[in-house]
């Protein structure tokens, strides 16, 4: 049970609808199961879905007057965009999706009655031919237009009361994936960036699952249904050379990587730091161990990704999960478009950490509740222009700094670590 502004949302959906028609071959158990379902998703996602305030969707101010006044209007005009970009190529969508949407294919394709008995009513055909019709011609989505097809192919599968339930779970699956993938060559929600560049991969990311699900499925089929010995090799074979083709990024990876395999330096995401910047790795080691739940910092207000392969800003926050004045501006304000009041905040709390650098002792950093003072190159050196609400901060080079009721934690070349002292 996602909010509206999801992109989960049609996925959610869409296997809510499945689970309803598998507890629905059951009888009257479908009630019990489906009031069991829905209640341990709502308990199991409700302190999310009630404090969630989804990034996405357009102001208000910035519809249409006659748009503002239609409550749904309003919500689908503000949450769901149509895409004009580039749509996914064939080859791009085979790249990511190759192996698990062959095996659906074939087992489409070569589930006995599929296409038998196309006695589909007029208004079904109809319906499909406009939507290829409208994609063709609104799009040009090749993608697009296989995936509609597959969709009312599997469809056809999953609601044949003659096969198997196996069959019929497979084939529901192929078709949300299929509706997923086709929608994403049409449609978007709207973000930041007004484009479906977030749409497009976190969608991805549920057609993969659901073919993923319905290949391994489909593979047992059809496996199941072949029993010549030569038809069993070429099945094995073709097994073969996919799994191989898996294992093919992450064997070439892993050695590009580690440098051939000559650097390994295990799991620890940060280690890189002792040999990037020895000095701030320290200060944040230190900080790992003697913070404590409600502390806050004061460090560089950073820029997204900056600087590129090397020890990013807002570091310390970022490597020890105490919370800074203020992160990446840029992530701020793209997660934060469901929220206006705290999106206002970004460009005066950033003004704010370059005041409380200037005076780390005043009343503004006693409001902030700030007890960890972070002085490393991102605050004393020139970024301006590369990241304007980062160093220099004024203040910081003054033989007193940063005043009374201020402790040195760590001292290294390039980073110094201060401690607000407790009365």
């Amino acid at each position: 049970l996602y909010p509206l502004n999801s992109w989960d949302l049609p996925t959610s959906l869409g296997l809510l609808v499945i689970a309803l028609w598998v507890f629905g071959q059951r009888g009257k158990q479908w009630v019990v199961d489906t009031v069991t379902l829905g209640a341990s998703a709502l308990i199991g996602w409700l302190p999310f879905w009630l404090r969630y305030d989804p990034p996405t969707g357009l102001a208000l101010d910035e519809l249409p007057s006659w748009a503002r006044s239609v409550p749904v209007l309003r919500t689908v005009a503000s949450t769901i965009g149509l895409h004009v970009g580039d749509r996914t190529t064939v080859i791009e969508f085979l790249t990511i999706f190759g192996v698990p949407f062959a095996l659906a294919v074939v087992f489409v394709v070569t589930t006995p009655g599929t296409f038998r008995r196309l006695d589909i009513g007029r208004g079904t055909l109809v319906a499909m031919i406009g939507l290829l019709v409208l994609i063709a011609l609104g799009t040009g989505s090749l993608v697009g237009m296989v995936a509609v097809v597959l969709a009312f192919l599997a469809a056809r599968v999953a609601l044949d009361t003659g096969r198997s339930p196996g069959e019929r779970f497979a084939g529901a699956l192929i078709t949300l994936a299929m509706v997923l993938a086709a929608g994403v060559e049409i449609f978007y929600l709207v973000d930041v960036f007004h484009s479906r560049l977030n749409t497009l991969f976190k969608v991805y990311y549920q057609v993969w699952t659901l073919l993923a699900l319905a290949g391994g499925i489909g593979l047992a089929w059809i496996i199941a249904r072949v029993t010549r010995p030569a038809g069993r090799a070429v099945i094995g074979l073709a097994c073969g050379v996919a799994a191989a083709a898996l294992l093919v990024y992450p064997v070439v990876a892993s050695y590009q990587w580690t440098e051939q395999f000559g650097a390994w330096r295990g799991l620890d995401g940060i280690a890189y730091g002792a040999t990037v910047d020895p000095g701030e790795f320290a200060a944040v080691r230190w900080l790992q161990d003697h913070a404590k739940p409600g502390d806050v910092i004061l460090e560089a207000a950073g820029c997204s990704y900056q600087p590129v392969g090397q020890w990013p800003m807002n570091r310390a926050s970022a490597y020890t999960g105490i919370p800074a004045v203020i992160g990446w501006a840029g992530h701020e304000n793209q997660w934060r478009g469901g929220q206006p009041a705290l999106r206002g905040e970004i460009g005066p709390r950033a003004d704010d950490v370059r005041a409380m650098f200037a005076d780390p002792s005043g009343d503004l950093a006693s409001s902030y509740g700030v007890n960890w003072l972070m002085v490393g190159s991102f605050e004393r050196g020139d970024w301006q222009g590369s990241c304007a609400s980062a160093g220099p901060y004024g203040g910081i080079e003054d033989t007193e700094y940063p005043g009374a009721g201020w402790t040195k934690v760590v001292d290294t070349p390039t980073a110094v670590l201060y401690q607000r002292i407790t009365p």
